[in-house]
C-alpha cells in the first residue's frame, strides 16, 4: 500500500498547480510510496493544454468533475486515495523536499490524528499589507505550536495538513458547510477522537494572492459561521478563532469590545484611509501603516459580525469570552498554628479573603458548572470563581469547608488516593510537619454538603520521573478509586507539585478530560482543558496583592520584585565585564 495520497482541489489555475507539483515530484519519499491526485473542478481547460509535463507522470492522477465546489473536489480526491494517509493541500503552495515523509512519520504511532505542517508566505511574495499581514500570522501560529504544542483547533484540516485515509473516508468534508467546511469537518473528527499533532520540518510555503476587501470578508463570515455552528453544537466554541479573543492583552480586549459596540462601524473610515496609504506601500513606513490598517479592519469586521449574529456583547462575552479565575489552595489551619509552611493558610486569613470575594460581586462556581459550561455553553455568573484545594488535608475540611459553607462558596478537592486516612509523606520528605489527610467517610460527608472532588495522583510523586507503566498506574488507578469511593465519574485532575511535560500531559488526557496545573494564568474557553491554570493565594499576601491574583494573575509588588532582580543581575554582570575588560586587554597584549 502506498505511504500517502495527496489531494489537490484547482479550478483553471494551471500555472499555480504546474508550481506546486513541481514541488511535489521532487520528494525525498520514495516514489512508489505516495500518489498525487488533482480534482479539477469545472475546469474550462484539461492538463493536457496547460501543464503536459507533469500529465504523463505515473504518480499523478488528473481528474475532472462537473462545476461544483472545491468542497465537493476534495471529497472526490479522499474517497479515490489509497494512501495510508490523506495530505490536503492547496495549489497556490509549495512544499519542502521532506514534506510527505514529515507527515508519514508524524502519523506512525497514532491512529487518530490531524498533523498540522507550518505554513508560510513565499519569499518571493511582493511586501504588501496581505502578504504581511499573513507571513505575521504564520510566524505567530509556529511560535505558539512549536512552544506551547497543538490545540483544538489546529484540528481543522486547510492547507497541508493530514489525516490517515480510513479517518477522513469516514468523516468527509459536509458539502452543505461550503466556505467553512473545514471548521466544521474540525469538530467532527474532534468528536470522533481525533488528536492535534504538530510536524515542524513539514514546511510549505504560499503564494497569497487574496485581496484585502477578500481577507477581510473571509473573516466577517467566518465569525458569523462560528456564532450560529456554536449554537447548535456548543462544543464547538473552544475551536473557535474567537474564543482565541479572550488570550488577548486586557488592552486589546478593552479595544475590540469598544469598536464592537460603536452605534456606527469604523470599518468604512479605515477602509479609506487604508486606500490612500495602499499605493505608497513600496516605503517601509507607509506598509506598515496599510498593515496596521488591515489588521485593525479585520479585528473590527470580525468582532462587529460575531456580536450581530450574538445579538449583544453581553451574550458574546458571556458565551465565548469569559474569563474564569480558579484559585488553589492547599491547607487552611487554626489561627493558633500561623501558617507553618508556604502552602498553609491560617482560617482568619482564608475567612478575609472569601469575605472579599462575596463583597466583590464573585459568584463561586463548581467544577461540574465550569465543564458545562465549556461543553454545553450552559450560563455563568457574570464574575464566577472555581476555588479549588489541593492533597485534602483534614485540617482543611475541619477549619476551611465550614467557612466556604458560610460565604456561600462551592469548592473542589483534589485527592491523593493512595494516601487516603493516611499522611502526606511527599511534605515529610521535605521537612514539612505531617498532616492527616481526609478519610473516605469525611470525603462522603463534604461531597453531600457541596465539595466535588477530582484525582491528584495514588501517591503524589513527581510525574515527569516515572517510568511509562508507573505514570499509568498513578493516573488511572487515582481515578478508579476515587470513583469507587465516591459513585460517580471523576473527569479532573490536578498535577503533583503542578510539574508536567508533554508525556505527562498525553497520558493524562488519556484518563481525564479536564486538568489543572499551577501556572497563574484565568482559564478561559481557549485554554488547553489539559493545562487549566490556578492562582494561588499565600497568606503572605497584603490585600491587594489577593485581589491582583484573583484578577490578573499576577501581583504587581511580585513582577516588580522580578524586575528590579533582573536589572540588578544586568548591572553588576556589566560592572564585572566593565572591570575586567583592562585586565583582558593587558593579557592579550603581553601574549602577542
Amino acid at each position: 500500500m502506498l505511504k500517502a495520497s495527496v489531494v489537490i482541489p484547482t479550478r483553471d489555475r494551471w500555472s499555480s498547480l504546474q508550481r506546486c507539483l513541481n514541488a511535489l515530484l521532487s520528494q525525498t519519499l520514495p516514489h512508489d510510496q505516495y500518489e498525487i491526485i488533482v480534482v479539477s473542478d469545472g475546469s474550462t481547460n484539461g492538463p493536457e493544454q496547460g501543464m503536459a509535463s507533469c500529465a504523463s507522470d505515473p504518480r499523478v492522477r488528473f481528474l475532472q468533475q462537473p462545476t461544483q465546489d472545491l468542497v465537493a473536489a476534495m471529497n472526490c480526491g479522499i474517497q479515490l486515495a489509497s494512501g495510508e494517509i490523506v495530505i490536503l493541500t492547496r495549489d497556490d503552495c509549495v512544499c519542502e523536499p521532506d514534506l510527505i515523509a514529515a507527515h508519514v512519520q508524524a502519523h506512525a504511532h497514532e491512529e487518530h490524528l490531524v498533523v498540522q505542517g507550518p505554513v508560510f508566505v513565499h519569499p518571493q511574495c511582493p511586501r504588501t499589507a496581505v502578504t504581511e499581514f499573513l507571513r505575521e500570522r504564520g510566524q505567530r501560529n509556529f511560535v505558539r505550536c512549536t512552544t506551547e504544542g497543538p490545540g483544538s483547533s489546529d484540528l481543522v484540516p486547510g492547507a497541508n495538513r493530514s489525516v490517515r485515509r480510513a479517518f477522513l473516508q469516514k468523516h468527509p468534508f459536509d458539502p452543505a458547510s461550503l466556505h467553512n467546511a473545514h471548521n466544521e469537518l474540525g469538530f467532527r473528527l474532534q468528536q470522533a477522537g481525533a488528536r492535534a499533532r504538530y510536524a515542524a520540518s513539514a514546511v510549505a510555503y504560499q503564494f497569497a494572492d487574496k485581496t484585502p476587501d477578500a481577507l477581510v470578508s473571509d473573516t466577517r463570515d467566518l465569525s458569523v459561521f462560528e456564532v450560529g455552528f456554536s449554537r447548535i453544537h456548543p462544543a464547538y466554541r473552544a475551536m473557535s478563532s474567537i474564543a482565541q479573543w479572550s488570550r488577548d492583552t486586557a488592552k486589546k480586549r478593552f479595544l475590540r469590545s469598544l469598536l464592537a459596540r460603536t452605534p456606527f462601524s469604523p470599518e468604512p473610515l479605515l477602509k479609506l484611509l487604508f486606500l490612500l496609504v495602499q499605493p505608497l506601500q513600496r516605503h517601509a513606513f507607509f506598509l506598515r501603516a496599510a498593515q496596521r490598517l488591515l489588521k485593525l479592519r479585520i479585528e473590527v469586521a470580525a468582532s462587529r459580525a460575531a456580536v450581530s449574529a450574538a445579538g449583544s456583547w453581553a451574550r458574546l462575552h458571556a458565551s465565548f469570552l469569559l474569563r474564569v479565575p480558579i484559585l488553589l489552595y492547599h491547607l487552611v489551619t487554626s489561627d493558633s498554628e500561623s501558617a507553618p509552611n508556604a502552602i498553609a493558610m491560617t482560617r482568619s486569613t482564608f475567612e478575609q479573603q472569601m469575605h472579599w470575594l462575596a463583597k466583590s460581586g464573585y459568584q463561586g462556581i463548581r467544577i461540574s458548572e465550569f465543564i458545562a459550561w465549556r461543553e454545553n455553553d450552559s450560563p455563568l455568573p457574570p464574575k464566577p470563581v472555581l476555588i479549588t484545594f489541593d492533597d485534602a488535608y483534614e485540617d482543611t475540611a475541619q477549619y476551611g469547608f465550614p467557612i466556604l459553607q458560610r460565604s456561600g462558596f462551592p469548592a473542589a478537592c483534589m485527592v491523593v488516593t493512595g494516601e487516603i486516612a493516611q499522611f502526606n509523606q511527599w511534605d515529610v520528605k521535605l521537612g514539612w510537619q505531617p498532616r492527616r489527610l481526609m478519610n473516605k467517610e469525611s470525603l462522603l460527608e463534604w461531597k453531600e454538603r457541596g465539595i466535588e472532588y477530582g484525582a491528584h495522583s495514588c501517591t503524589h510523586p513527581d510525574l515527569r520521573t516515572l517510568k511509562e507503566n508507573d505514570l499509568q498506574q498513578e493516573l488511572a488507578a487515582s481515578r478508579d478509586a476515587l470513583e469507587q469511593i465516591i459513585g460517580s465519574p471523576v473527569r479532573t485532575f490536578a498535577y503533583p507539585y503542578g510539574f508536567l511535560n508533554r508525556r505527562v500531559r498525553e497520558e493524562a488526557e488519556r484518563s481525564f478530560d479536564f486538568a489543572f496545573t499551577t501556572e497563574p494564568r484565568p482559564s478561559n474557553l481557549a485554554s488547553d482543558p489539559l493545562l487549566l491554570g490556578r492562582m494561588e493565594p499565600l497568606h503572605s499576601d497584603s490585600y491587594s496583592d489577593f485581589i491582583s491574583r484573583v484578577r490578573w494573575g499576577w501581583t504587581p509588588r511580585l513582577r516588580l520584585r522580578t524586575i528590579f532582580d533582573n536589572l540588578f543581575t544586568r548591572t553588576r554582570t556589566l560592572l564585572r565585564v566593565t572591570r575586567a575588560r583592562p585586565a583582558l586587554q593587558a593579557q592579550r597584549d603581553s601574549d602577542s
